[in-house]
């Protein structure tokens, strides 16, 4: 019985056993199920992490073409500039050095001044109804520069014209007339001849003929004094737009659209005399005031040099071309003229320079 019992619990701990054995191998299958999904997820990770470190260094790699490129640019840039900073002072140093260096005798201050210079004004009082230029633009003779109201002046022309019509008409009626006449004076002077009329109808018909004669003469004169007026207002119409008076610059608007112009006669107290001023500046010159008893040095046609104030990159030659015969009581001088022989777009009217007589 004994025997029995062992035997049976020796083979129930040997399925218990077996049991056991079984649910561990079930268990570390199901693991490595798990197991293999964590590795999936980390293998997917890692390719995840190692693609974004590629787009990293790939961005980095663009930025920093970027920033090479752009760097390249600036250092360009600054070289461009560094260049022509150079270049200037060289242009500057070389008209310093040509001014300095010149066998001068005397050296003065002086400014510019514009020979040729106008107030363009108007010779009719009118309303200023359209400027058509500003500061600064170049102009040419005979450009529009403003339009005053010429409404009123239009009506007097209109007048002027339809009065000449009327006696061109009127002449044209006193021809007829005349021929007319011409002809009863031949018919009766052949009756006459004939002995059909008297003295007296000759007479008449002679008379008649004169007087349209006369009369014709009088309407030529009317004619003549008609086509006058005509002329007149296109005239004054004319004068109502304003021209250049020759080629320059404006450098100054003196009225608005709305202003009331007028000749300097009959301005008043709002009343402004000239629409705009314009510069030659082809006809700059220098002024400079010599001491009399340095007046001796100077002499026509002397060479000189010229460098203004504001520009110490530019030197310009030029000689003199008048010595006015008066002196300033006040300060002991003597006006110089000096004429510029080059252009140059920066020399403005008003502009100091400074004078070498060579």
């Amino acid at each position: 019985m004994l025997n029995q019992k062992s035997a049976k619990e020796s083979t129930s701990t040997v399925k218990d056993q077996s049991a056991n054995r079984r649910n561990d191998m079930l268990g570390s299958l199901a693991m490595s199920g798990e197991q293999r999904k964590a590795k999936k997820g980390r293998v997917h990770k890692r390719t995840l992490i190692s693609l974004s470190v590629l787009a990293a260094l790939s961005v980095g790699f663009y930025s920093s073409d970027l920033l090479e490129i752009s760097f390249a640019k600036e250092a360009h840039a600054e070289a461009v500039h560094v260049e022509k900073l150079e270049r200037n002072s060289k242009l500057k140093s070389a008209a310093m050095t040509d001014f300095q260096q010149a066998p001068k005798k005397l050296e003065a201050q002086g400014f510019i001044i514009a020979s040729r210079v106008a107030t363009v004004s108007s010779r009719v009082m009118g309303v200023v109804e359209d400027v058509r230029i500003e500061e600064g633009d170049a102009v040419q003779l005979g450009q529009v520069l403003a339009l005053l109201d010429d409404s009123q002046t239009d009506l007097a022309l209109d007048l002027a014209s339809f009065s000449l019509a009327a006696i061109e008409a009127r002449i044209k009626t006193a021809v007829v007339d005349l021929h007319e006449k011409t002809l009863d004076l031949k018919r009766v002077s052949n009756l006459f001849d004939k002995g059909f009329v008297s003295e007296v109808a000759i007479s008449e018909s002679k008379n008649q003929v004169n007087r349209m004669k006369a009369s014709l003469e009088q309407l030529n004169a009317d004619l003549d004094v008609a086509r006058v007026r005509v002329e007149q207002q296109e005239s004054m119409l004319n004068d109502h737009v304003l021209r250049a008076p020759f080629d320059g610059i404006v450098v100054e608007i003196s009225a608005q659209p709305g202003e009331v112009i007028a000749p300097s006669a009959a301005g008043g107290g709002f009343t402004r005399t000239g629409i705009c001023t314009i510069v030659d500046m082809n006809s700059l010159q220098v002024v400079v005031d010599i001491n009399e008893q340095l007046i001796g040095e100077i002499e026509l046609n002397q060479e000189v040099q010229i460098q203004p104030l504001a520009y110490r990159d530019i030197s310009l030659s030029g000689r003199v071309n008048k010595i006015l015969p008066r002196v300033n009581i006040a300060k002991g001088t003597i006006e110089v003229h000096i004429e510029i022989n080059e252009n140059d777009s920066r020399i403005l009217p008003d502009m100091g320079v400074r004078v070498a007589f060579l």
